[in-house]
C-alpha cells in the first residue's frame, strides 16, 4: 500500500513539474490541482454501495 502511496507523489511531481515548464509556472499547475480535486470529491459523492449491502454488513463482513 505504501508503494501505491509514494508512487502516486512521484508522478504527481512529474506532472507538476511537465505543466509548470510548459505553461511557465506553477499557476497553471494549482489550478490542475484544484480541478482535479473537484472531480474526485463529485466521484467520491457519486459512489455507492452494491446493491443489497448497507453499512451493517460491510462492517461485519471487514
Amino acid at each position: 500500500m505504501c508503494i501505491v502511496i509514494y508512487l502516486g507523489f512521484g508522478v504527481g511531481s512529474l506532472i507538476g513539474s511537465i505543466v509548470a515548464s510548459v505553461f511557465g509556472g506553477f499557476i497553471a499547475t494549482f489550478y490542475l490541482m484544484f480541478a482535479l480535486l473537484i472531480v474526485s470529491f463529485v466521484i467520491a459523492l457519486t459512489i455507492q454501495l452494491p446493491n443489497g449491502e448497507n453499512e451493517a454488513q460491510l462492517v461485519v463482513n471487514h
